[in-house]
């Protein structure tokens, strides 16, 4: 008999804990579902599922059009799944709405629009984060302008803009290298570019003389128009004298002797190249 109401008792026990979970699972489906702009946003950053997070975005900024980070962290999100349209018109509500948020949002637009190939609206948007953002010790803007610069070839806008990085953080060792980087590769195109203009002249005119000794002189001193310069001559001699360069050089003057014997500058230069 007790072992019966013993069963009895736990039985009855069992059923009321159910009761009571479904009691409380009804009633925070019911009260604990958010509400409020506030409450979608909250849990929009409790969220592991991106997709989940930008509807709760999604609804906080229906519920408040207004909700600046909302937009801010779904334009986030948009990014992260490459659905880079969405999150530029994100941005773009946040730079709208949110004059302390601008200068970061407008950097982050023109992230964007340089991974989508919009090279001008993403200079035009990193150039008005500097205008906004002048004061700033450290203008991050200038950082992706000025790579952005360097990856499209205005080497010069490039070299102003890590130029200004470091003016105004002089111990910046990464801009050091890049800011050498970019006038290293500025200085090798002009030259090449140089070169080339000098291979055509030749093309039209190849009994002169004086075009073989220029170009054999840019080969082998890196300036299109010789400086004479005896100390910077010897400075680039040491290292152009172990590459292709010089060959070419001296493969020119040779020429430029051919066909003028008495050009006094290309036999100069020939027997010095000799030397080395």
């Amino acid at each position: 008999m007790e072992n019966k109401n013993y069963f009895h008792l736990i039985l009855k026990t069992l059923i009321i804990t159910i009761l009571v979970v479904i009691i409380l699972s009804i009633l925070l489906s019911v009260f604990g579902k958010p509400t409020t702009a506030d409450e979608f946003y909250s849990r929009a950053g409790k969220q592991t599922d991106i997709d989940k997070a930008i509807l709760d975005y999604s609804e906080a900024i229906r519920l408040d059009p207004n909700f600046t980070f909302a937009y801010w962290y779904r334009a986030e999100l948009f990014s992260q799944k490459d659905e880079l349209d969405m999150a530029i018109k994100d941005y773009t509500e946040v730079i709208r709405l949110d004059p302390v948020q601008r200068t970061s949002a407008l950097t982050g637009r023109g992230i964007l629009y340089s991974e989508t190939g919009e090279i001008d609206l993403a200079i035009k948007d990193y150039t008005e984060a500097i205008r906004l953002d002048k004061d700033s010790t450290y203008p991050v803007a200038y950082s992706y302008r000025g790579d952005l610069y360097y990856k499209i070839g205005e080497l010069d806008l490039a070299i102003a803009d890590f130029n200004e990085i470091i003016r105004r953080n002089p111990d910046s060792k990464f801009y050091r290298e890049k800011l050498d980087e970019a006038i290293e590769k500025r200085d090798g195109s002009e030259i090449d570019r140089g070169i080339a203009r000098l291979t055509e002249e030749i093309q039209r005119n190849p009994n002169n003389a004086d075009l073989y000794f220029r170009r054999g002189y840019a080969y082998a001193y890196n300036q299109i128009n010789p400086s004479f310069s005896p100390m910077q001559e010897a400075i680039v001699s040491i290292f152009s004298s172990a590459t292709d360069r010089w060959d070419k050089a001296i493969a020119d003057w040779e020429m430029a002797l051919r066909i003028n014997p008495n050009h006094i500058n290309a036999k100069k230069y020939l027997e010095q190249a000799r030397g080395f």
